[in-house]
């Protein structure tokens, strides 16, 4: 009897995490018995394996088999994993690897149908292999439905270890989008009963009608150690009629879930094809590039920017709005900081001594907060008439307000305009000429409540005459943030 290598070239096995078995020991017997019964480690039996084979770091060992076994599996500690008996040739064979384990997953071998599947057909299906529509190999594998359903087809036994993340591969296009397609693996237990199953695609209104591929994990269920992969073409759930196909099937163990063992690793690939885990970083800590690889390097370890250029360096800012993260200007950032708003026209008042609202200097300010202030405020008058008042009104009466004027005809300041929301008004004398200008600087201190609101500049003149006060455009406020109230 020839010796063969069963589907992958290396036997591989894993532990309960997923994780290979190095060390596992491979015990193999006469079927049925334990009696020990030889295996190779190449195909013309120039030598023979030790008994129990010896798995290395991979979990793996060169294993050429001749005819059937009773294969257990242990751990380095002699623990049993699982005991397959019947092991061996045939169509039931057990597939192991890295690699596809799906046998004839491109369904190049069989005639009618493909080796290495069974299926189930349903009643007035057309079911089989076709060589004029496939997108990978010679052949794809077809289902058509009248309105009863096509079938499905089951892949043979293949290797999983619980708790093992997997990646399972295909190829499928369908007549008409709205046939009901669905992928499964199936789990089974290390005697090959069946414990359940997990559908990676199910799809009944939206299939391709041209040759799409699609990968979806798939984590092995608790106490999983064999499992097929069960493709339905046109579930029979679904009357609509119509054909599917379905090309490259594929299922993996995923290489960088294996890496994985804590929550909110990454993964990256330390080399080409090489893919490798980065710990899970600090709360105080950010993401960088270090010698090409990502590096979790703390905020504190960072070189601190002395003399920053604001014209030039950016900082991050969450885009609320936007829901994004956006780079921003330092300059800009400093900017945004300060509100600033800046007359636009002419506004008079005669024959009034009532005070009123700016048509434009008013400015929005948010509750809790403590603002640095600043305004210029430009007087004319058509003649020699009324001086001015002045007066700035908070949002309610939990802020406090302390404005200071500066007068540039006498350059000196004037009291306190007040200390409290409803500051008391200031009379400011202006220059006596028709068109004389009277520049009054405001500087002070808002610590604003409870509640948000507008500050207010609000003015009249001090005499109630037909003479026209004028507050002239160019005139401004600005408001600076410097922190939180407390």
């Amino acid at each position: 009897m020839g010796t063969k290598v069963r589907a992958n070239p290396k036997f591989q096995a894993f532990d309960s995490a997923g994780l290979p078995l190095s060390g596992g020991k491979v015990y193999t017997y006469e079927v049925g018995t334990s009696t020990p019964k030889t295996t190779y480690q190449d195909p013309d039996k120039s030598a023979s394996n030790a008994n129990p084979t010896i798995l290395d770091s991979r979990g793996e060992a060169d294993i050429w088999w001749e005819g059937t076994y009773k294969v257990v599996l242990k751990d380095s500690n002699d623990n049993t994993i699982w005991t397959v008996d019947d092991y061996g040739e045939g169509e039931e064979a057990v597939v192991t690897g890295n690699y596809n384990l799906v046998l004839n997953g491109s369904f190049e071998n069989g005639a009618s149908l493909p080796d290495d599947w069974s299926i189930v057909e349903y009643a007035g299906s057309t079911n089989g292999l076709d060589s004029t529509a496939q997108t990978h190999g010679m052949n794809s594998m077809k289902f058509v439905s009248t309105g009863s359903g096509g079938g499905y087809i089951d892949s043979a036994f293949f290797e999983v270890a619980p708790a093992q993340v997997y990646e399972v591969a295909f190829a499928l296009k369908s007549s008409v989008v709205d046939v009901r397609n669905v992928v499964q693996v199936v789990w089974y237990d290390e005697n090959q009963a069946e414990l359940s199953s997990t559908s990676v695609y199910d799809e009944s209104a939206a299939n391709p009608t041209s040759w799409t591929e699609y990968v979806y994990p798939a984590t092995a269920v608790a106490g999983a150690y064999y499992a097929k992969c069960r493709v339905y073409g046109c579930h029979p759930s679904d009357a609509t009629q119509g054909t599917t196909w379905y090309d490259n099937v594929e299922v993996r163990v995923n290489p960088a879930a294996a890496t994985l063992t804590t929550t909110g690793d990454i993964i990256y690939a330390s080399a080409a094809n090489t893919p490798a885990r980065l710990a899970v970083g600090a709360s105080d800590e950010m993401l960088f590039v270090n010698s090409g690889v990502p590096d979790w390097q703390s905020i504190d370890d960072q070189t601190a920017d002395t003399s920053p250029d604001v014209a030039a360096d950016y900082l991050l800012s969450h885009d609320a709005s936007a829901g994004a993260i956006k780079k921003v200007l330092m300059a800009d950032m400093l900017i945004s900081a300060s509100k600033i708003v800046i007359k636009q026209a002419q506004e008079t008042v005669t024959s009034s001594t009532t005070l009123q609202d700016d048509d434009e200097l008013v400015l929005t300010l948010a509750a809790d907060t403590i603002y640095e202030f600043e305004a210029l405020i430009i007087l004319t008058k058509a003649t020699s008439g009324p001086d001015a008042r002045m007066h700035f009104l908070g949002a309610d009466g939990t802020w406090t307000i302390g404005v200071d004027l500066l007068v540039d005809a006498n350059n000196t300041y004037s009291a306190v305009f007040g200390d409290n929301e409803n500051i008391t008004y200031q009379v400011l004398s202006t220059s006596s000429g028709a068109g004389d200008v009277t520049y009054a600087r405001c500087k002070g201190t808002i610590i604003t409540g409870g509640t948000g609101g507008n500050f207010q500049f609000r003015w009249t003149a001090n005499t109630s005459t037909a003479n026209a006060l004028r507050v002239e455009p160019n005139s401004f406020m600005k408001v600076t943030k410097i922190g939180t109230a407390v």
